[in-house]
């Protein structure tokens, strides 16, 4: 597939995918809500374009299901089997942050950690915190974020697993970074970025503890 894509926001990347908002007019919101999500890689991929219920403000996605929601608002997601969208809304205010993985949606309401079952739609607090967390990042096993402004921590939590009500121990990766910002992390390292000297952002990493 070729063209340009014009994203009001950052787009949201899970597994194979890439979801993105339209951009709305300078100023506005437009009166379409819709989020675009495509498989990356396919010979031929075919956009899937639904509507959300409120400007989405946030939102991610895969190829079977979309969360979306705006500041103040209901979280919502929608399933579009065969082409035809299923809306659900969720008794959950829109969360800050928010990451989706094959079996639940992972999401932070302030120092909260939540997880809600993709299958059921039942959430369930994990852990609270007691600084609020800033960024909010994924592998296949784990969660990472970041704690702080001046001098901010990166922890993970190791996903919990369905069949068991254990709460996983949440771990501290690296504390003491200056102005950190901008997560991710990949098959090797975890990565972030902070301001350089003038307008210049360096990029650091670190190798993921085993």
């Amino acid at each position: 597939m070729s063209g340009t894509v014009t994203p009001s926001l950052v787009p949201d990347v899970t597994g194979s995918h890439l979801t993105w908002a339209d951009r709305p007019p300078r100023g506005k919101k437009p009166a379409k809500k819709a989020l675009t999500t495509l498989a990356v890689g396919e010979a031929a991929p075919k956009p899937r374009t639904a509507q959300c219920p409120d400007w989405p403000a946030r939102f991610v996605g895969d190829g079977k299901q979309s969360y979306c929601c705006d500041d103040a608002k209901q979280l919502a997601s929608f399933a579009c089997p065969a082409g035809k969208c299923a809306l659900q809304r969720h008794p959950f205010p829109c969360p800050e942050l928010m990451v989706l993985d094959t079996d639940a949606l992972y999401f932070f309401r302030g120092t909260r950690l939540f997880a809600m079952d993709r299958f059921s739609g039942k959430a369930a607090q994990i852990v609270k915190r007691v600084r609020a967390p800033r960024e909010l990042v994924q592998d296949d096993g784990y969660l990472y974020w970041l704690e702080g402004n001046d001098e901010a921590a990166i922890f993970r939590m190791k996903k919990p697993e369905r069949t068991t009500k254990a709460t996983p121990e949440v771990e501290p990766i690296a504390g003491k970074l200056k102005g950190a910002r901008a997560l991710s992390v990949d098959d090797q390292a975890i990565y972030w970025t902070v301001a350089g000297r003038g307008a210049n952002t360096e990029l650091l990493a670190l190798q993921k503890p085993r």
